[in-house]
């Protein structure tokens, strides 16, 4: 079987899984609020402007061949953010570019799901919102081995599940303000021996993770 073929037969397992999920009706119906104030009410802001074109920084440990040191990097450069100093697309291009390159509609979809909408990113980014991101937990699933297994994936491929809380602080009225709200997601990553470094293949939907 060509590499190419059996990548595409991994992408269906995993893509089955999601459709599990949305199946036994779980899957997006725990998306977070946003962190925004009532843009139509007192001391709303002007409408906002468009979010600088500003690259995120370089990221410690996308580049790495450890799948939990990879994990922790990407779920840090999605979930921890300045809204004044990176734009969302930069956010969403960086991240795309650990994709296996497969699957990139998808992971790009996936992607969108879990970071603020724009007309909601531009008014965070009104507002001065910084977002960081704790990790209480990440680990791989219980029934994933019997999954790679049933499924005769290769060595490498694996999913993560990420459990931890999300903090955003911000200005309104000159007064500033704070929210917090749960966080848990499962990525399916591709790594040595699949790949030299790991790859991002999906994401799980928001507030939805495989146990």
């Amino acid at each position: 079987m060509s590499p190419t073929r059996r990548l595409k037969i991994i992408l269906g397992v995993i893509a089955g899984i999601l459709a599990i999920l949305i199946g036994v009706g779980i899957y997006g119906l725990s998306r977070p609020a946003p962190f925004v104030p009532d843009p139509t009410g007192p001391g709303a802001s002007s409408p906002p402007g468009d979010s600088p074109d500003v690259p995120p920084a370089e990221t410690p440990g996308l580049d790495s061949a450890d799948a939990t040191e990879f994990a922790t990097a990407t779920a840090a450069l999605l979930y921890s953010w300045d809204t004044t100093a990176t734009g969302r697309q930069q956010l969403i291009d960086k991240l795309l570019s650990v994709g296996d390159g497969t699957e990139l509609n998808g992971l790009a979809s996936d992607l969108d799901r879990h970071l603020p909408q724009p007309p909601i990113w531009d008014q965070l980014a009104d507002l001065g919102t910084v977002q960081e991101l704790t990790i209480d937990d990440l680990s791989e699933p219980a029934g994933w081995a019997d999954v790679a297994d049933d499924n005769d994936l290769p060595a490498g491929y694996t999913a993560l599940t990420v459990t931890g809380t999300r903090h955003r602080t911000g200005t309104w009225l000159d007064e500033p303000v704070e929210s917090t709200h749960l966080v848990s997601f499962t990525m399916f990553l591709a790594c040595p021996p699949a790949y030299d470094s790991c790859r991002l293949l999906r994401l799980s939907e928001p507030g939805v993770a495989l146990p």
